[in-house]
């Protein structure tokens, strides 16, 4: 991405461009502000859309969200595989990742209520990695092969939940 191309495709001048960003950097913060705000509304939404049949359903509602959220932002997936964002990409990428852990953790808790607090975040966060490492290299090829892992992504997951809080400790 260029700060040329971002003026063009607005139909703005470049000049008009660095009158609202003082630089590249400052127009890919505002751009992730907007990707998150949109990417927490899109998975909010899973998060709390009545409640699923069980918690295989409910899993398969967030991934399916982040899913068409990245297929729906050609913006954001391309900031997102590129490595045009650096450093503010993995610092965002924390503070989004601390921003969803409670959401993720309270339907965890719903489901599994016998599990601590602390439980709960844990596997929150793992979640939220795991899906998002996974589903993130699932879409760099849209064809049948990234169907496919984006179904074995859910596999990931649904074992790990079986494993960590229906029959581990």
């Amino acid at each position: 991405m260029t700060t040329n191309a971002v003026a063009e495709r607005a139909g703005v001048s470049i000049g008009t461009l660095y009158t609202y960003f003082a630089d590249k950097q400052a127009l890919i913060e505002a751009l992730l502000e907007r990707y998150w705000t949109r990417l927490e509304g899109a998975l909010s939404t899973a998060l709390h859309r009545g409640q699923p049949a069980d918690w295989r359903a409910h899993l398969d509602a967030v991934v399916d969200a982040f899913v068409r959220f990245y297929r729906d932002e050609p913006g954001y997936r391309q900031l997102w595989l590129g490595t045009q964002a650096g450093e503010t990409w993995a610092r965002t990428g924390v503070q989004w990742l601390d921003a969803l852990t409670p959401k993720v953790a309270a339907a965890v808790q719903h489901w599994f209520p016998t599990h601590s607090p602390t439980d709960a975040v844990a596997v929150a966060r793992t979640l939220i990695l795991v899906t998002s490492h996974l589903v993130t290299a699932a879409l760099r090829d849209a064809g049948p092969a990234g169907q496919a892992q984006i179904r074995e992504t859910k596999t990931v997951l649904v074992g790990y939940v079986r494993e960590r809080l229906v029959d581990g400790p």
